[in-house]
């Protein structure tokens, strides 16, 4: 049996609001992103509110979430 690992807390020091999840699955470990899967609509969420949605780059994703205090 082996053990899975999750990612490292992705924070900014002016975050106001925490989102919190379980252990990363399958998708989001192999493409070490998190919500990777295709069907996991967080990204497309983050689209539609902040332009953070999956056709940017996952690095610009997280920068602005965390331009948005997320």
């Amino acid at each position: 049996m082996s053990l899975l690992a999750g990612f490292q807390p992705v924070s900014t020091p002016l975050a106001h609001t925490l989102i919190l999840g379980s252990m990363p699955g399958k998708a989001s470990l192999q493409a070490k992103r998190y919500y990777a899967h295709e069907r996991n609509a967080f990204w497309r969420i983050m689209g539609d509110l902040l332009d953070a949605g999956p056709a940017h780059p996952y690095s610009e994703r997280l920068a602005k979430l965390g331009a948005a205090g997320i």
